[in-house]
């Protein structure tokens, strides 16, 4: 009797980008602080840290393949930047009009005016700040997507093969060491370049 697969094994792609970064960070910091002690270079680092993440990689691709997963992707639709009516400039006047027959000595004038224009130049600050974090907010979010993007894009590409490798050690070898070799072997390489240099 042949037994019928009711779910499909999968990794969501919101956790694959923490347990990325995570792991990213994770690897660099221990390297580089036992780094200070042993005087590495930072080459030296950048090597250790690269050939920790393809192995990690290596093992983790392996294991999915042969265990047959799949990747969901659970967040693209969350990272979509939506443009909603812009309302930071209603309402305000950049350019106030400045009474025609002002009388430089009058000294209520002048401070009425001073005031004027130190709350129009906090207004002007508040707005370029407010202005400034919108777009901070908006490369945040680009970036989050632009590194999510390409993690899940490649691992669904890997992962199309489980159907393929589920049970097969050495086909999933095989997948495994060739994606690895792709996506970070190259990097050797321009990490080679930069210490001839």
């Amino acid at each position: 009797m042949s037994r019928v697969k009711t779910s499909k094994k999968l990794f969501f792609g919101k956790t694959i980008l923490i347990a990325s970064v995570l792991t990213l960070v994770i690897t660099v910091l221990i390297v580089y602080a036992t780094g200070l002690a042993s005087h590495r270079t930072i080459i030296e680092n950048s090597f250790i840290s690269l050939t920790i993440l393809c192995v990690a990689l290596f093992t983790f691709v392996s294991t999915g393949l042969y265990n047959g997963f799949n990747i969901y992707d659970d967040l693209s639709h969350k990272l979509k930047f939506k443009w909603r009516g812009s309302t930071l400039s209603e309402g305000f006047d950049f350019a106030p009009e400045m009474p025609d027959a002002f009388d430089g000595d009058d000294a209520c004038a002048g401070i009425l005016l001073s005031v004027v224009l130190w709350i129009v130049a906090t207004i002007g600050i508040l707005l370029f700040l407010i202005f400034a974090e919108f777009l901070l907010s908006i490369a945040w979010v680009a970036l989050v997507a632009m590194i999510y993007w390409v993690i899940i894009r490649a691992l669904k590409l890997v992962f199309s093969k489980s159907q393929t490798c589920e049970g097969n050690l050495s086909k999933s070898i095989y997948y495994g060491l060739s994606y690895t070799a792709l996506y970070l072997g190259w990097i050797y390489g321009v990490i080679y370049l930069s210490s001839v240099v």
